[in-house]
């Protein structure tokens, strides 16, 4: 007589089996996304002289947005590596205390995500896009739901927004300036971070299919940037578009990888730094310096990581907040030298000032 098998056993063929289901509705429904091979790491089209010409007309909006009111730390020697400044001491590294922007409560619950228009507007994204002057005042942009994890704007004026719905489940969106919306990438599965290069190209991410892609300017379908990262969250590139920074929430690391002139990659996925075993990464902001600023929602907590990767240091906590997105202020009646943090949790933006201005991003065109 066979010994009985436990009832909770599952045979290995029927395992398989309801393991390959959801990605057979998916394939069938049309939903999962296919991808082009990996180009060479060589020079692929006309835009390979762009990537410099992209960073140096970022400096320059820097420059600008600084002469219309902002506060800044003083100037200091050319960029180096990456578009960084060549800083000559390290920012300050706190312990720093979150300070709550007033009347963001009831105005952003369920935010994920946060950036600036360099205009004086602040721009969070939840189920709605929101908009928040200096004092918290809000003012929706979107009628329909988004249902949004991340949002960066584009040189256009558009923001990119990853989002996550029951309607078309994961999807990359394009929303402009009159609140219209158009999804641009369907059939992702939990994408969650989002950048933007000079050239107007949208990298994100898609957690549970481990991809790190970019969605060229024009293009019907991304190309695959990275399939090397585990569970990828937070992404954010580098002033001069030259190298992709990687959050991965289950394994508390941080990677890179470099990036042709033409936005694709040059080799795989690199270890930059690993905040083992507590590290989620949920968001990514660089100073101007080059040291890498994470936000990570389970403790509550803004880490720094130092240039060339390694060093983790703790510069803020409060374990009665979620931080997920952050941002460096940008435009009149926002700190340049502060990062701005959305907490989750309860729907509200805080802001750390740290003493150093953010690396410069794409934005949105000047009025």
């Amino acid at each position: 007589m066979q010994p009985s098998r436990p009832s909770h056993a599952v045979r290995p063929f029927t395992a398989l089996m309801l393991a390959l289901v959801p990605a057979i509705v998916f394939v069938r429904c049309g939903l999962w996304p296919s991808f082009p091979d990996l180009p060479d790491s060589g020079p692929t089209d006309a835009r390979l002289d762009s990537r410099a010409d992209a960073a140096d007309a970022l400096a320059a909006d820097a420059r600008d947005v600084r002469e219309a009111g902002m506060d800044s730390t003083p100037d200091v020697a050319m960029p180096t590596d990456g578009g960084f400044r060549n800083c000559m001491s390290a920012p300050p590294s706190g312990p720093f205390t979150f300070e709550r922007l007033s009347a963001t409560a009831a105005a952003v619950t369920g935010a994920r995500d946060l950036a600036f228009d360099g205009r004086g507007r602040l721009w969070t994204v939840g189920v709605n896009v929101t908009s928040l002057d200096p004092m918290g005042m809000s003012t929706d942009l979107t009628m329909m739901p988004v249902n949004g994890s991340g949002l960066r704007f584009m040189s256009n004026g558009d923001l990119a927004i990853v989002a996550n719905s029951i309607a078309d489940g994961g999807s990359l969106k394009f929303v402009d300036r009159m609140g219209a919306i158009r999804t641009v990438v369907m059939g992702l599965m939990l994408p969650q971070g989002v950048a933007v290069d000079g050239m107007g190209g949208v990298y994100f991410t898609d957690s549970l299919t481990n991809s790190v892609m970019r969605l060229a300017p024009g293009a019907m379908m991304p190309d695959m940037v990275s399939r090397d990262v585990p569970t990828p969250s937070a992404v954010a590139l580098t002033p001069d578009f030259s190298r992709l920074y990687v959050g991965s929430s289950s394994t508390s690391r941080v990677y890179y990888i470099d990036l042709t002139a033409a936005g694709m990659p040059i080799g795989m996925a690199t270890r930059y730094a690993d905040g083992s075993p507590n590290l989620a990464a949920t968001g990514l902001a660089f100073d101007s310096c080059g040291y890498l600023y994470a936000t990570d929602r389970p403790r509550g907590r803004v880490v720094r990581i130092a240039p060339g990767g390694g060093s983790i240091l703790e510069i803020a906590s409060d374990m009665s907040l979620f931080p997920v997105g952050l941002a460096f202020g940008a435009g009149a009646g926002f700190n340049a030298t502060s990062l701005y943090v959305m907490d989750a949790g309860r729907g509200e933006v805080y802001r750390l000032n740290i003493g150093v201005e953010g690396a410069p991003i794409v934005m949105p065109p000047r009025m």
